[in-house]
């Protein structure tokens, strides 16, 4: 059978049941010991007139005379068998009383458990550049840019785009990224300063970034022409 668990502050007041009722056995012992006290006054004082009668009629037996002295005064606490016939509780019929084990519970794990946050997923910080966020296809374009060191032109930046879907293993659309860079290009090099557009041997324009041009002849640097 498994024992009950308490709480401490049960146990304190079991303890203190305990002690009210110790107070309550010592106060009946003593109350059983005055009226023992009584009765063994009342029985002397009634074997003390026997006596004075039997005297009167004749010598008492030998016997009957030592009988009466052989019996002793009771004082103080009565017997140990008394006190515990008093004190012990009559045992209860029928099944004894189940006892629940109540699991001791860690109050700061459970605080930990109930209190822990989930993890917040970071948010993909989009670059902001000239007052606006730059698009995922407007970051590729100027990453591009900065991995080649050089202009580029359409066709440059969709190979590029090509490589990079079959190395991530993702599909590659062509119509729908030719789309997505002329809309780039567009706003970042006629809407915007993010892109300066020049000119080289071929149909339309090559792109590069501003810091690669000079500002006083708006000529490309030797070092950034394409390749």
């Amino acid at each position: 059978m498994s024992k009950s668990i308490l709480t401490d502050s049960q146990k304190r007041d079991l303890i203190k049941k305990y002690q009210e009722e110790v107070v309550k056995l010592k106060y009946q012992l003593e109350k059983f010991e005055d009226i023992i006290l009584e009765l063994d006054k009342s029985n002397l004082k009634a074997t003390n007139k026997t006596s004075t009668k039997i005297a009167r009629r004749g010598r008492p037996a030998k016997a009957k005379v030592e009988a009466v002295k052989a019996e002793p005064k009771r004082r103080g606490r009565p017997a140990k068998a008394k006190v515990e016939a008093v004190t012990t509780k009559p045992k209860r019929r029928g099944r004894p009383r189940k006892t629940i084990s109540v699991p001791k519970v860690s109050l700061a794990k459970e605080l930990r458990n109930n209190t822990k946050l989930q993890e917040v997923p970071k948010k993909r910080v989009r670059v902001v550049k000239n007052g606006y966020k730059l698009s995922p296809w407007d970051e590729f374009i100027i990453n591009a840019l900065k991995e080649k060191q050089h202009v580029l032109i359409s066709k440059d930046l969709i190979e590029i785009s090509k490589s990079k879907a079959e190395k991530d293993n993702v599909k590659f659309d062509l119509d729908e990224v030719k789309n997505m860079l002329n809309r780039s290009l567009h706003k970042m090099a006629n809407k915007r300063n993010d892109l300066i557009k020049t000119k080289y041997e071929g149909k339309g324009f090559a792109y590069a970034l501003p810091n690669w041009v000079n500002q006083t002849n708006k000529s490309l640097k030797k070092k950034y022409q394409r390749k």
